[in-house]
């Protein structure tokens, strides 16, 4: 499927336009990115705007998530990944609990590594943990 970015939520889901009309909430396979109010939230949220606001990008989804968006891997019209990408600017984790990609995997490690993006705090609080603290309260 294929179609045009309109929105950006946040720093691992956006809408598709696809037609005319419809538009799909696609949410990015295999990461997990820092949250709205969480540190890196807005900076992951911008730089994915910046890879692909108002681009026409490349989906292929497998699923739907229990909040009805679109599970999809995500390519620019260069052919590279918008997943891979937020990773190795150190804006996402690559989420271990759904996907056993050794690229995106790596691509976290080296990340890490080189303290790029939220990995400049030396232990950045990972999405799940902050989602389960919010929830507590």
């Amino acid at each position: 499927m294929e179609g045009r970015v309109v929105k950006i939520l946040d720093g691992d889901t956006y809408d598709l336009l696809v037609s005319d009309e419809q538009v799909f909430r696609i949410r990015m396979n295999g990461i997990d990115a820092p949250e709205k109010g969480q540190a890196y939230g807005q900076k992951a949220k911008e730089y994915l705007g910046q890879l692909c606001f108002k681009q026409n990008i490349r989906v292929q989804w497998y699923n739907k998530d229990r909040n009805g968006r679109y599970i999809a891997d995500s390519y620019l019209p260069d052919g590279r990944s918008l997943s891979l990408e937020m990773i190795r600017a150190g804006y996402a984790w690559h989420f271990k609990k759904y996907s056993v990609d050794t690229i995106l995997s790596n691509a976290e490690i080296k990340a890490r590594q080189q303290h790029i993006g939220l990995w400049v705090d030396k232990n950045p609080e990972t999405p799940w943990d902050y989602r389960l603290k919010r929830k507590r309260y």
